[in-house]
């Protein structure tokens, strides 16, 4: 059994967990749409720390900011100070496992502002693991 949440779909490579509504992962890719557009490593590092946005988004957000930050040091320029990269590991860290996600929130329950997600349609339970 694994404790990987179910991937329903992709959207630009992006994994969406299985479980949601259609209205609900139609945001999800709106997110990951914006998500997309974005190169500044800062704010995509606020992103993945912020738990309004949703659990692919931030985990998108996360993977372009790791992208930067390796693209900073190939070029041997600068990593800008405001980015520590395992703060934005830490961000992130349980939003695709169910052990560690939050049954009746979009987040994880690593995320300290958990009220700040958006609530489940459905809580989830040990059969969303299957």
């Amino acid at each position: 059994m694994s404790d990987d949440l179910p991937i329903a779909c992709h959207h630009k490579g992006v994994g969406v967990h299985a479980g949601q509504s259609s209205k609900r992962v139609a945001r999800i890719r709106k997110e990951i749409d914006e998500v997309s557009k974005i190169s500044d490593p800062v704010r995509l590092s606020e992103i993945a720390a912020d738990c309004s946005w949703s659990p692919e988004g931030r985990i998108y957000a996360a993977a372009l900011c790791r992208a930067a930050l390796q693209r900073a040091v190939e070029r041997r320029e600068a990593r800008p100070a405001d980015v520590d990269p395992e703060r934005v590991e830490a961000a992130v860290a349980g939003l695709s496992t169910i052990r560690w996600a939050d049954p009746d929130r979009y987040c994880s329950l690593f995320d300290m502002d958990r009220e700040r997600a958006v609530k489940r349609e459905r809580p989830l339970d040990d059969d969303d693991s299957e």
